[in-house]
């Protein structure tokens, strides 16, 4: 991280992160701290910091990289220009953090998310957008290695079976980089338990008062159900979804005649089925190494004319933008090193990542 090094007294010199201290100048600018200040209410008795020091200090050892809490120590200790800025001598050190995080109360969480819902409503670049813009809604599984973690279960985590953890649930915006909201469960929760929560803030926060703007839902198989999709479908804007049953997807298969198949991508053929309900049916064949041939089906309402069988399948395999998303805010963020064993410690921590992403 790029410093400078300043004079602080006579014969005494310091050194700045730039890129904190431009951080910081900006999240007070656009009111990051005084809704902290003003929503989230700690019960902690004040002592030398409040806190909203304590906030801010979690706020700062993200943007410095610090992996774990622990690392404050080493890290924010240097920069005692940034906490002068916050009207602090130093920063809190590791233990004062972790007590915060430990303190912090369903209610705390959800009103962390209210600072991300309202800073998001002013500053967000994505609700000045005018015409369609795409919102994809994915889970990702966070493992811990331990038995002690607060809610830890059991649950689906790719090449890491029969692992525990938790598994967090966002909505982002690809175009802009922004991170609508966020939620954590316990690893045994399917994703469709956060669909109705995502799309609820999916309405606030880019819809509401916003004629100018229609989204277009992008989901993943494990999203899919008769339900969901009815669901998605009476929303306004558009969705396109992943189906959950590569076996309804082969029986559909069987019948098509071999001229009916369009070429989409190497080995992969799609032809459009006849609308359920109202629903678009777009059905895939693709071609193995060994001979043999998979299936898959995508179900949506966007218009043929400008989303067919061909513009559909690439357009789907575009949701890999919050795949790159959650691998980056583990290399970035380091959202897979938990701050702690409790659960809403966690959770809370989770809201600051992704409050720090979108002001950055």
């Amino acid at each position: 991280m790029r410093t400078i090094t300043y004079e602080a007294a006579e014969e005494q010199e310091e050194s700045v992160s730039a890129f904190l201290m431009l951080f910081l100048e900006y999240a007070t600018e656009i009111g990051v701290f005084g809704l902290l200040e003003r929503l989230v209410k700690v019960k902690m008795k004040v002592v030398i910091y409040s806190a909203l020091n304590k906030a801010q200090t979690v706020l700062a050892s993200l943007v410095m990289g610090c992996a774990h809490t622990q690392a404050i120590n080493e890290v924010l200790s240097e920069e005692r220009a940034a906490a002068n800025y916050l009207m602090m001598e130093r920063f809190p050190d590791q233990s004062q953090i972790n007590r915060y995080l430990t303190r912090l109360t369903d209610e705390n969480v959800a009103q962390l998310g209210e600072v991300h819902a309202q800073l998001f409503e002013r500053h967000s670049q994505a609700r000045r957008a005018v015409g369609q813009i795409v919102v994809d809604i994915d889970q990702c599984g966070l493992v811990v290695s331990g038995k002690t973690y607060e809610w830890a279960r059991q649950g689906y985590f790719p090449r890491k079976r029969g692992e525990e953890g938790y598994q967090l649930s966002a909505a982002y915006i690809g175009a802009y980089e922004e991170a609508v909201q966020v939620y954590l469960d316990p690893g045994n929760t399917p994703c469709k338990h956060r669909l109705a929560d995502l799309l609820r803030d999916i309405d606030r926060l880019l819809l509401r008062d916003n004629p100018c703007l229609q989204v277009i839902r992008r989901l993943d198989a494990g999203y899919d159900s008769a339900a969901n999709r009815a669901m998605l479908a009476e929303l306004p804007g558009f969705f396109l979804l992943k189906g959950a049953e590569p076996a309804l997807a082969k029986r559909l298969a069987q019948p098509i005649p071999l001229q009916d198949w369009l070429p989409v991508a190497e080995d992969v053929h799609g032809t459009e089925l006849t609308p359920e309900r109202g629903i678009r049916r777009l059905l895939y064949e693709f071609y193995q190494a060994d001979g043999r041939l998979d299936y898959a089906m995508l179900y949506t309402n966007l218009p043929t004319q400008d989303f067919g069988v061909l513009r559909a399948f690439t357009f789907y395999n575009e949701r890999t933008t919050i795949e790159a998303f959650f691998a980056t805010s583990r290399h970035v963020f380091n959202i897979q090193s938990m701050r702690s064993r409790q659960f809403n410690a966690i959770f809370a921590f989770l809201r600051f990542v992704f409050l720090t992403h979108n002001v950055i």
